[in-house]
């Protein structure tokens, strides 16, 4: 992963971060409120020689209570001092436990010993302290050689700052706990954001999706939740940033392949629920909107919606002119000024068949000769064959692409991508489906004045032909 790789997962998963550094945060407040207090107290003593008069035995007996303090920390904290603390203080705890609240040490290049006591109350702290110093003092006669005159001890030990009840527990400590926990919760949201992007196999935009397919985008289309409703808002009646996304791709699929006399088009995804249907539905309008002959046709025969979302009357259709049950003219139905739909009709038990027959091949033909667009609506990809077989027929294919939550994988999409290629259909470019309003992949269309949202206007009313009541007497 690149740098910019790493900004776009902490942009797009902002809130696990935020998620975590709040989780952070919060297990620091409970441990810190849980957390029992701990006081610390502190008295110092000062270790001097206890001989000699002159300048000489008072240098020698200095370095040898220098040399020998070093040797009273590591008996502080033994039984020989502790257990009559234990014994004083009425204390319920053992040598080897409370040995862990003492620490005991030498102030550097000096012979003052510190003696820092533990507890749960600053009373209680100051008071063990003073103990372990107490008790010190008397048994450090006993550590070394006495006087030769009046057998006395060779060291002399003075309380020089006694212990004084803190003001302040040492433990827990608030803001380093707070400060710890915004350290790990945010490097724990920053981890899991840049994992869950690098474990993320969908397509999440533009240029994952040039990179797999290899073709060029010909249009971004964002996310209007106002598009799955029926009847389905057709040509004038459909406005806001999404047409105006559509007149781009009506735009850009003008100038794919110049050269080209067919202009048929299949209109695929790699799976179900990626909005080709109604991506090809509002499409075919957008081109009859510029004033151009256009023909939906449904070649969906499994599952189709067209006449769902244009309430139409759906029960005869396609199926029906290619077994010879039907002619175009009974099924063809007028959905708006300049577009005709001819309807999917009852669902075959031979689907694939019927699509690759020369029946259908005589179909795309007609419909070529007779309109000046024509759109194929055909299954996804990866389910079935169809929509390989339809490509191989028209000019080529425009493959939907939906981003979100249920975007395709990109394992997937370049599964699809490879079924076109095997049978050596033309991918033309792919459309970008439900891209985001906002984020790194929004869909960057023109926004009208004020703000203008993407709801329909009312649906105009349709009404088949007399032919189709025909077409459904008929045997």
């Amino acid at each position: 992963m690149e740098l910019k790789d790493y900004l776009l997962a902490l942009r797009e998963r902002w809130w696990l971060v935020v998620t975590m550094v709040l989780l952070g945060v919060g297990a620091a407040v409970a441990a810190t409120a849980m957390a029992p207090k701990v006081y610390e107290a502190q008295t110092e003593l000062f270790v001097a020689p206890d001989t000699g008069t002159t300048s000489a035995e008072l240098a020698q007996g200095s370095s040898y209570v220098l040399d020998r303090v070093k040797s009273y920390v590591r008996v502080i904290d033994r039984e020989l001092v502790l257990g009559p603390v234990i014994d004083d203080l009425d204390l319920d705890t053992t040598v080897a436990d409370l040995s862990e609240d003492v620490d005991a040490n030498v102030v550097e290049e000096t012979v003052v010993v510190q003696i820092t006591a533990r507890a749960d109350s600053p009373a209680e702290a100051a008071a063990l302290a003073d103990a372990v110093a107490t008790e010190f003092r008397e048994n450090a006669a006993q550590l070394e050689p006495q006087r030769g005159g009046d057998g006395g001890s060779v060291v002399r030990v003075t309380v020089i700052d006694s212990a004084r009840e803190p003001e302040s527990p040492v433990s827990p400590q608030p803001v380093v706990n707070l400060a710890l926990g915004l350290l790990l919760g945010t490097g724990a949201g920053v981890a899991a954001a840049v994992m869950r992007q690098a474990l993320d196999r969908r397509v999440r935009g533009e240029d994952d999706a040039k990179e797999l397919t290899g073709v060029p985008m010909v249009g971004q289309l964002p996310v209007d939740l106002v598009t799955t409703r029926a009847p389905l808002a057709l040509g004038e009646h459909l406005v806001g940033p999404r047409a105006e996304a559509l007149r781009q791709v009506r735009t850009n699929l003008q100038f794919l392949d110049l050269p080209s006399a067919r202009r048929s088009y299949v209109i695929t995804s790699s799976l179900p629920g990626e909005g080709k249907s109604v991506t090809a539905l509002s499409l075919a309008a957008t081109l009859a909107e510029a004033g151009q002959r256009v023909c939906y046709v449904e070649a969906d025969l499994r599952q189709g919606a067209a006449a769902h979302y244009l309430s139409l009357e759906g029960a005869v259709g396609l199926t029906h002119v290619l077994i010879g049950a039907a002619e175009l003219e009974d099924v063809l139905q007028p959905a708006s000024t300049n577009l005709d739909v001819v309807l999917a009709g009852a669902v075959p038990p031979n689907p694939s068949e019927l699509l690759s027959s020369d029946a259908m091949d005589s179909l795309l033909h007609r419909l070529e000769a007779d309109y000046d667009v024509v759109l194929v609506d055909a299954p996804p990809l990866l389910p079935v064959t169809d929509a390989a077989i339809l490509a191989k027929r028209c000019r080529g294919a425009l493959l939907i692409v939906a981003l979100g939550r249920k975007a395709v994988d990109r394992q997937e999409l370049t599964d699809a991508v490879e079924i076109l290629r095997t049978v050596d259909a033309d991918l033309l470019g792919f459309v970008i489906n439900k891209a985001p309003r906002r984020g790194p992949n929004r869909s960057h269309t023109y926004m009208p004045y004020g703000g203008e949202s993407t709801t329909a206007r009312h649906a105009v009313p349709r009404t088949p032909r007399q032919s189709m009541k025909k077409a459904l007497q008929s045997p």
